[in-house]
């Protein structure tokens, strides 16, 4: 009825209006959130939807063979690449049937088919809609294709993986595009983009690679939180064993995300491979077909194990490639590494001799095939194929044994001597051992649960204690900084003076501190502040550094990896990450670097502290054993810090870096060894010092070294440093040194050496939010300023409308936001300590 049908009208535009002006009115972000929320929601099994059917693989044309191997395998996800560049040359006239890897039309259909589930990588703008300077795409235009890719595929898309490899080789050729910086709006844009059209759909970060260590927590503290539902990442490590880095990678990639309260949201691990030939892949990173069994099978297992990775990708599925799962064509030319007969082959024999030496590129080429070839496979010998079960090396000759003549029913002949040897394991198209490894793991855990997780191993465990960064703040002016830098007095983060570095050259640029003792085979965190002067080139990386050295000063690792600062908006940023040292660490080197750009830099307040990386997991029900002893939880905690073995004297227990030696025996040498002269104080933190002194001598060789501590010994050790940790701040120690032989022969004591331990930190807070405008998003540049103990502090927002004040002591603040044709907003925030408290604020524009 037309009265009614009125009155039906007139209530939508009041409703209209109403969430307009809620809109225009909320002071706070989580308003919007949960409106956000409210017009999107999640599917209602939307974590069920993350944690079933965990494996997939990549490909790039989606043929029958490949799907058909998938069905065999298990696998039940396609990762397909999206080409925004091949999709849309021209802004507006859609091509979604490109050939040469670009056929989305076929795919889709392939999946419909074969009953699989695609995740969508969108990547590589055009020209066209790419932000002026930078490789990123402009985020409204990035936003449209997303939209227009759904429409196209209704229903069909599981996920989308917003760009690809952004932190690395996805932004080329700008490399300051490896900022996080600039992704942040577009991977914001894109995930309402995609809920808006299509709320089920599962949006990831960009693939992150090669071992990010800081990029994901730059996400979190630059705003990007909420704006993804699962971390992606991917895992390279070249010919090294996963063992290495790949548990110790993922734990740290969890905690972040639970630091930032998403510890409820998957980790994806979309690409990951080793290469077993060179075709399209480096052959100095080439492994054996039984390493790349194993180490796939290390990733499988660790990740189901973990409880948080839930989808793993192999790359690559079928293909003409080093890392493929089945190997298309008989392609043998870019494979030249293929061995020749020692001696010939008759037809009744069971063994052939090939030579371990070859050509590839016309240079002669030293092979190991019992490394490179799979331990049981199909040889070609002209056109006979012969299978062989083991494989024996000796007197620059391998020796195949075990031979079955005449495999996949070809005709038994004999061969000449120097006829060349191919391996199908490697060339045909052959399904390869990697496959079958694949396929007997999905088998045997078709899904994964809770019951299977488990403590994760070759976790490195936290150091014993911070390292004593000395002048860390750059208050004591140059001291125990070298290099390139100067201090100066007029920036500051926390205190009044930070360390300059001038880059003019675009070259590498840099300062140091002085080497500090490192704990070998231990997980650290450094965390520090850099400000990178607007006014400079705009291309210039600026980053705090670290080397880890054996004790001679030899290079073993450095860090971080693949984590870059080229912005920080003229104000200060945090620079955060872990490292891990390897079993043979004994002293690191801080580095406060610039390169690839001109332009000014400033660092300031540097840590380094103990990374405790233990994840629990959850304690199944324990199975009763036949001795009393209780059985140990398997839930993770903690790893604790050794316990030392005591010295003989009935003295204080020493601290974890001595190593007492057991009492020497008296063999009848009566000289006792010279003093240990020039003890030294060389760092001071509130919980350690550290000592350093010049060696003795000795008849018979000096044995090692008692440690005194207020007159009381406390370690034994062999080297001429220690630390003496786990001390009370701000009390006062006297030390001295005693030398001894084998023979049991004690010197004089040293000079005496105090120092008193500085006084604790004071645990400080911060806050941080988001600077909103009344009338249209984010006010960028808009000026929050308090007083601390007396003095003005202000920040800027940066362009996303984030701020942060931090290193507030515990107290509450007046805090001021201003932005010019806005009126001013002052609040009274709360800070405790260690903990940050978030105050988002809308400024109302004046009339």
């Amino acid at each position: 009825m037309p009265n009614q049908k009125g009155f039906a009208h007139l209530f939508i535009l009041f409703a209209a209006l109403g969430i307009i002006v809620f809109l225009l009115v909320s002071s706070m972000a989580p308003f919007k959130d949960k409106l956000f929320s409210f017009l999107y929601p999640k599917p209602s099994s939307f974590a069920e939807s993350i944690n079933t059917e965990p494996y997939g693989v990549n490909d790039w044309n989606w043929i029958d063979d490949s799907m058909l191997g998938m069905q065999e395998m298990g696998a039940k996800w396609m990762r397909v690449m999206v080409n925004w560049s091949s999709i849309e040359a021209t802004q507006g006239t859609y091509n979604w049937s490109q050939g040469a890897n670009n056929n989305l039309d076929f795919y889709f259909n392939q999946a419909q088919k074969y009953g699989m589930k695609i995740s969508a990588s969108v990547y590589n703008a055009p020209a066209w809609a790419k932000q002026p300077g930078l490789s990123e795409p402009q985020p409204d235009l990035y936003a449209n294709l997303l939209k227009a890719f759904i429409q196209k595929y209704p229903g069909k898309i599981a996920a989308i993986e917003i760009l690809n490899e952004e932190n690395t080789g996805g932004c080329w050729p700008v490399a300051k595009c490896r900022d996080s910086i600039y992704y942040i709006p577009v991977l914001k844009s894109a995930y309402q983009a995609v809920k808006s059209a299509d709320p089920n759909i599962i949006v990831t970060t960009s693939g992150l690679w090669a071992n990010p260590t800081g990029y994901l927590e730059d996400l979190y503290l630059m705003g990007a939180k909420g704006s993804f539902d699962a971390v992606n990442f991917h895992y390279y490590p070249g010919k090294n064993a996963p063992s290495g880095s790949y548990t110790w990678l993922i734990s740290h990639f969890r905690k972040v995300m639970e630091k930032y309260g998403d510890g409820d949201k998957p980790i994806w691990l979309t690409e990951f491979g080793w290469n077993i030939t060179d075709e399209q892949q480096n052959a100095n990173n080439i492994v054996s077909p039984q390493e790349q069994s194993d180490y796939m099978s290390y990733v499988l297992d660790k990740s189901m194990k973990s409880g948080f990775v839930n989808k793993v990708f192999w790359y690559d599925h079928h293909g003409d490639d080093g890392m493929t799962l089945i190997h298309t064509t008989n392609n043998y030319s870019w494979n030249t590494l293929q061995p020749t007969l020692v001696s010939s082959l008759g037809a009744g024999d069971t063994s052939l001799v090939v030579s371990n030496t070859t050509v590839k590129n016309g240079a002669p080429q030293t092979a190991d095939w019992t490394r490179n070839w799979p331990k049981d496979g199909v040889l070609q010998v002209d056109n006979e194929k012969i299978g062989y079960t083991s494989l024996t090396s000796a007197n620059g000759n391998t020796t195949v044994s075990g031979l079955t003549r005449g495999a996949g029913s070809t005709t038994v002949v004999s061969h000449a001597q120097d006829t060349r040897v191919l391996n199908l394991d490697l060339t045909a198209n052959f399904k390869r051992q990697a496959f079958y490894t694949y396929k007997n793991f999905i088998q045997a855990n078709p899904t994964w649960s809770s019951s299977q997780v488990a403590t994760l191993p070759d976790v490195p465990p936290p150091a014993s204690a911070a390292i004593p960064l000395s002048n860390a703040g750059f208050e004591s002016g140059i001291t125990d900084w070298l290099g390139s830098l100067t201090i100066d007095s007029t920036q500051g983060h926390s205190g009044t003076s930070s360390a300059k570095v001038v880059n003019t050259t675009g070259a590498v640029v840099r300062g140091w501190h002085q080497a500090v003792p490192v704990e070998p085979g231990k997980s650290y965190f450094i965390k520090g502040w850099v400000k990178i002067d607007p006014a400079g080139s705009g291309n210039m990386n600026a980053m705090i550094t670290v080397d880890a050295q054996d004790a001679s000063g030899k290079y073993l690792t450095g860090g971080p990896s693949n984590y870059y600062i080229y912005d920080t908006e003229g104000t200060w940023r945090e620079v955060h990450y872990p490292f891990k040292t390897p079993d043979n660490a004994g002293r690191l080197v801080v580095y406060l670097s610039t390169d690839t750009g001109t332009g000014t830099a400033w660092f300031d307040d540097i840590s380094i502290e103990p990374y405790d990386l233990s994840i629990p997991t959850p304690t199944p029900t324990p199975t009763p054993t036949p001795t009393p002893t209780p059985t140990p939880s398997p839930t993770s905690t903690p790893l604790p810090t050794p316990t030392p073995t005591p010295t003989p004297t009935p003295t204080p227990t020493p601290s974890p870096t001595s190593t007492p030696l057991p009492t020497p025996t008296p063999i009848g040498d009566t000289q006792h060894p010279t003093v240990p002269t020039n003890v030294l104080v060389v760092a001071i933190s509130s919980s350690q010092i550290n000592l350093s002194w010049n060696p003795s001598t000795d008849n018979v060789g000096v044995a090692g070294y008692d440690i005194y501590r207020n007159s009381v010994k406390v370690a034994t050790i062999t080297t001429t440093s220690y630390g003496d940790a786990n001390l009370l701040p701000s009390a006062t120690y006297s030390y001295f040194v005693k030398a001894f032989d084998k023979a049991g022969n004690i010197s004089a004591s040293s000079n005496t050496a105090s120092a008193t331990t500085k006084s604790p930190p004071q645990a400080t807070g911060a806050i941080s939010g988001t600077v909103f405008s009344s009338v249209s998003g984010v006010l960028k540049r808009a000026t929050i300023s308090t007083l601390v103990n007396g003095s003005r502090r202000s920040v800027t927002a940066n362009s996303l409308g984030v701020y942060i004040l931090s290193n507030l002591p515990p107290a509450t603040y007046s805090v001021n936001y201003h932005y010019s044709g806005y009126q001013d907003q002052k609040i009274n925030v709360t800070v405790n300590s260690a903990q940050t408290t978030t105050k988002n604020v809308t400024l109302i524009k004046r009339r």
